[in-house]
């Protein structure tokens, strides 16, 4: 089957992917794309081809098979990279961990695909997602820079926002000031959300780790009902597949549930909140009646006393004023313990003194007057 190695007809790369034969039929299929190496097509057709491979019975030992022609040495250097591509992409999937040390010393020290389009992209992408503890800053920019001289990738664009994320997730030392992270989040959820778009209108498909990498990042701006409806989309739409299927769920359901942590605690503090404010509320109008108890007390002390001493010696008058004040502080002291109860040691000390004092200006008041 023959197809345009850089626009993919899905049909058609499909149908070439099925009818490959072998080592030779990887070859060959490798010979077509490899002309789209730095596009996004490339990306996709060996992004399908590992998806497909179980389909086709001829590829079961495909990473065997993808490390024999990287090591043939009368195979072309692209061929041999289109495989190594594809044993990196088959390798991360699938959590072919036995293959790790390969693939990475390829990385660290060969550095013999350095000068491919995709190879930055490559070996980020490998990064974030199986050394995600080691993202720095300098990853960050790499990315960025990718980005730039890829402004229509999807892939390249979304890498960018979620190594931003994981960056912030990892509490790394080379994190800014407060006002810098705000805006690097910023930056990357602007990224993230331009990949999706253009996911729809280049590939259209919409990525289910576009809408995870959505939702980390505003879970790290704090929005965590927008993250939680960006990680339910993702759990929703994952397709079911072989190769990756379980590994994207258990990350989708990992984050979920750090979401609704997050919900629960920042539920838990306005309820803190609520009540604080409640109780401050109560305390306050408790005040109030207090003083206005008090205030309608003096009211009553001074228009009851001049009635009753208008007619009395100016002597008795007075003593008459001492008992009527001393039972006011009493009075005042005993509604006060009956607001604010026993128990309460702050409240019932003082109630209590001031009605000691109120009954003994009555007791020595009545005293007098026996003298």
């Amino acid at each position: 089957m023959e197809f345009n190695a850089k626009t993919f007809d899905p049909e058609e790369l499909e149908a070439a992917i099925t009818s490959i034969q072998g080592q030779e039929g990887i070859i060959d299929f490798f010979e077509k794309i490899c002309p789209a190496e730095g596009n996004r097509s490339f990306e996709l057709a060996i992004t399908k081809l590992v998806k497909n491979r179980s389909n086709n019975d001829t590829l079961k030992e495909f990473d065997s098979v993808l490390h024999n022609i990287r090591c043939t040495s009368d195979t072309s250097d692209i061929i041999k990279y289109a495989a190594f591509y594809a044993y990196v992409v088959d390798c991360r999937y699938n959590r072919k961990e036995k293959n790790f040390k390969i693939i990475e010393n390829i990385f660290g020290t060969t550095n013999q695909f350095k000068n491919y389009k995709s190879y930055m992209h490559l070996t980020l992408e490998w990064l974030n997602r199986v050394h995600p503890e080691k993202v720095t800053s300098v990853d960050v920019d790499k990315a960025k820079e990718d980005w730039d001289n890829n402004p229509n990738h999807p892939g390249i664009i979304y890498l960018y926002g979620s190594l931003v994320a994981t960056l912030y997730e990892n509490n790394h030392q080379e994190i800014e000031a407060a006002e810098k992270r705000e805006e690097n989040l910023k930056k990357a959820y602007d990224a993230v959300t331009v990949a999706i778009k253009k996911s729809k209108d280049i590939d259209g498909e919409e990525y289910t780790k576009f809408y995870s990498g959505k939702s980390r990042l505003l879970y790290l701006q704090g929005n965590f009902k927008e993250a939680l409806d960006a990680i339910d989309f993702a759990i929703k739409h994952e397709p079911h597949r072989e190769y990756s299927t379980s590994e994207n769920m258990r990350r989708f359901l990992d984050h979920k549930l750090k979401i609704l942590i997050a919900i629960n605690a920042k539920t838990t503090d306005k309820m803190s909140k609520v009540n604080d404010d409640l109780d401050n509320l109560r305390k306050q109008t408790i005040k109030n009646i207090e003083f206005l108890g008090l205030f309608a007390g003096i009211i009553a002390l001074v228009v009851g006393s001049l009635q009753m001493a208008a007619n009395q010696p100016a002597s008795d008058a007075i003593k008459l004023i001492i008992v009527l004040f001393g039972s006011l502080l009493s009075t005042y002291a005993g509604f006060g313990i009956i607001l604010h109860g026993y128990k309460k040691k702050e409240f019932l000390i003082p109630s209590i003194i001031v009605m000691a004092l109120g009954l003994c200006i009555i007791i020595a008041v009545l005293l007098f007057l026996q003298a």
